[in-house]
């Protein structure tokens, strides 16, 4: 089992109650607050604070294996809580590091017993961050010093470089890689690899559009400028990875105009982030298309998420 649900689970034990989703994301992120880098679990601020699409993942595959399971609210017939099952807990080794044991601990003894709005409150408190696309903002009462640190993470990115962005999700979850685009005020994100799938389910075209729409960015994939498998494999298995590059330049970029257009058009007045898999942009041929559209349609600068 991975490690981060034995967390999950270690943090469901030791409140030993059906937990509602919304409190056991804030309680999460409350526990990896304390977490050094990198931490059992990632978020993204979206409409309702810190979420973790890897803990309501986990969840879900927790839920299948008959692990936990979703219980009728007392309080509310809407909403379900989460429940462990304790029977098939009782065979399962959920142990943890002893520094994370104690920080399960320390979690449960200062936040187990708030509310979902308390829970709310000082999550939003201690990350203003969090709270940019939140909609219970305005119906809460914050400090200045919130409403300032708030005020000044929104600045921040809406006064991000505009500039042609690329990113490659190569050792990034998907949570550490939606922070990466928001902070730069990325509006457009365009997928330039020729098949959009992925073994990290995650970044397959169809979850990743879904994940961009929770905070507003867009998706587009344009497999026409991406590289075919089959013209990778006769170049990279032979180590010559400026071959396929200059072969790339030499025909799918002059043969691709409008999509270069499209691009360059896009990218002028918002920014706009070239997606592949290489971490370094060196390696991937998103470097290539952010020059040749920057020097022949849209005149912008290229930044490379790195």
């Amino acid at each position: 089992m991975y490690y981060r649900r034995k967390l999950f689970l270690s943090l469901l034990e030791k409140l030993d109650r059906p937990v509602s989703q919304i409190d056991i994301q804030k309680l999460m992120f409350l526990l990896t607050l304390d977490q050094s880098n990198p931490r059992t679990y990632d978020f993204i601020p979206n409409r309702y604070g810190c979420y973790s699409f890897t803990l309501h993942n986990d969840q879900k595959i927790l839920e299948h294996q008959g692990i936990i399971s979703l219980v009728p609210d007392k309080d509310n017939s809407i909403y379900s809580k989460i429940a462990i099952n304790k029977p098939v807990l009782k065979n399962l080794d959920i142990g943890l590091r002893e520094d994370d044991v104690q920080k399960v601990s320390s979690t449960i003894a200062h936040y187990g017993n708030q509310s979902t709005m308390e829970l709310i409150n000082i999550t939003y408190n201690k990350r203003p961050f969090y709270t940019i696309y939140s909609e219970w903002v305005n119906s809460m009462r914050f400090d200045e010093d919130f409403l300032n640190e708030r005020e000044k993470a929104i600045k921040i990115i809406d006064t991000a470089a505009h500039a042609l962005y690329t990113i490659g999700y190569e050792g990034l979850n998907i949570e550490t890689f939606i922070l990466q685009l928001i902070r730069r005020n990325i509006k457009v994100l365009i997928d330039v690899r020729y098949n959009p799938i992925s073994m990290k389910r995650d970044f397959s075209k169809s979850r990743l559009m879904k994940y961009l729409n929770e905070v507003n960015i867009s998706y587009m994939h344009v497999p026409d400028v991406g590289i075919a498998s089959d013209i990778r494999n006769k170049f990279l298995p032979d180590n010559k990875r400026e071959e396929l590059f200059k072969w790339y330049e030499e025909n799918i970029l002059p043969s691709n105009p409008k999509t270069i257009k499209h691009i360059g058009n896009i990218a002028s007045d918002r920014n706009v982030a070239l997606m592949c898999y290489e971490k370094s942009p060196k390696e991937c041929h998103r470097s290539h298309l952010a020059d040749y559209c920057s020097s022949n349609i849209s005149r912008i600068s290229v930044k490379h998420i790195t």
